[in-house]
């Protein structure tokens, strides 16, 4: 019986086709629409009952030649020609014949628990290849461990290349992922990685065990530009959001000169009092579950831009932020989910009417006027962050105790 456990659409000079690997046979078979050929020779393993496991295909660019990679436990490989060759776990397609690649750890290793990317960070194409807990780049036949495993109960449970609209980068989700800089007992689940330097992505994470089992993802555009959605599965815990363990979840990208960032829907991290907003909105207030409402209209071009918050409580006092960089790591603040950072200014202070706010007011100075009077001249192509913060009448709402909440944010390039 033939099982497969991998499927790649390839090109290898000849034109695309689908590529599947499985266990029992052996092989990797390629279907060009109409017939199944097999791709060079096997594998196999020793003793000869032994089956080899498909775990994963990459197609990666290295120059000018498109190769396709493969990872799984197998420890032979066999050419077209019959010529059998050693091979750890892992090798490559050229489109002719196949060639063993050694790898940093053992073929045990590289079983279902091993996954692999293509990714470029403006150096040049490099492969990317985990384990169960650690994550190597392979680039000019040489490995280099850019995320080794501390924790306990640490996986990487996919990779996945996706451009969030501030640039492609090298997306990494599991369970305790230690990030460098982070302090011992610190963890994120999802991460992105820019060739050099990691940002965590939602809330880290701190004591408890988090064992991912299994993910995968895809990027789909609705007409918005295209969003990152990876399903969840947790042996112990919660998924990264603090939702159920099994679920889905999206990371939206940002792909207008005004985009909504930062919703307390979840798909960053869960509210205070473990809630959650309508998608796109902030966190729930005491008049409005679905959460308020940042929205904009006009343009940066021209400095027509207005912001318009609504479902606040009303005659609430209202306050217009504005940041300079953008908290992948969102944090609570009050009743609400902070994601606005670095250079926080107070643009505008407005008591809300009938729970609704719009700034600036005609006749006021505009929003580029407002940062220019407060010490940030935005210059042409600038990225800022807005938010609005309000009053929570309630004090028994949600006793985070902050008596405020804020708004979804809205992302703008001057």
């Amino acid at each position: 019986m033939y099982m497969v456990r991998a499927f790649i659409n390839y090109d290898d000079g000849t034109g695309s086709a689908l590529y599947a690997g499985g266990f029992g046979t052996g092989h990797v078979r390629r279907f060009n629409g109409s017939t199944w050929s097999t791709v060079g020779g096997g594998f196999g393993g020793t003793p000869p009952s032994y089956q080899p496991v498909f775990a994963q295909f990459c197609s990666h660019r290295e120059g000018s030649n498109n190769h396709l990679y493969v990872s799984g436990i197998f420890l032979l490989l066999q050419q077209a020609n019959g010529q059998v060759v050693p091979v750890q776990g892992f090798a490559r397609w050229d489109g002719v014949e196949w060639t063993p690649v050694p790898t940093p750890y053992s073929v045990q290793d590289l079983d279902s628990r091993s996954h692999m990317a293509s990714f470029d960070d403006g150096t040049g194409s490099a492969l990317y290849l985990s384990n169960s807990a650690s994550l190597w780049r392979y680039r000019a036949g040489s490995w280099e461990n850019v995320l080794p495993s501390h924790q306990p109960y640490a996986s990487i449970a996919n990779l996945v290349t996706y451009d969030d609209g501030n640039g492609p980068c090298l997306y990494v989700f599991g369970g305790r992922l230690q990030l460098p800089g982070m302090l011992p007992g610190q963890y994120a689940r999802l991460a992105r990685f820019d060739g050099h330097v990691w940002t965590p992505i939602g809330p880290i994470q701190t004591g408890t065990s988090f064992n991912a089992v299994r993910e995968t993802s895809a990027v789909f555009d609705f007409g918005e530009g295209p969003d990152l959605y990876m399903t969840v599965d947790y042996a112990i815990g919660l998924n990264l959001a603090g939702q159920h363990p099994i679920g889905l979840t999206r990371y939206r990208g940002v792909y207008r000169d005004v985009a909504p960032v930062c919703g307390g829907d979840g798909s960053l991290r869960l509210c205070p009092c473990n809630a959650r907003g309508a998608v796109g909105h902030g966190c729930p207030n005491s008049l409005a579950a679905d959460g308020a409402l940042l929205s904009a209209d006009g343009s940066p071009v021209g400095d027509s831009l207005r912001f318009s918050a609504t479902s606040m409580p009303p005659n609430s006092l209202c306050v217009l932020l504005q940041g300079s960089t953008y908290e992948y790591a969102a944090t609570f603040a009050g009743d609400g989910v902070r994601c606005s950072g670095g250079k926080i200014l107070r643009l505008i202070a407005q008591t809300s009417q009938n729970g609704s706010a719009t700034v600036p007011q005609a006749g006021g100075l505009s929003l580029r006027a407002l940062a220019n009077a407060r010490g940030d001249a935005l210059a042409t192509g600038s990225v800022r962050y807005y938010q609005a913060w309000y009053r929570e009448p309630n004090p028994a709402f949600c006793t985070s105790g902050g008596l405020f909440n804020l708004t979804n944010g809205v992302r703008v390039v001057w």
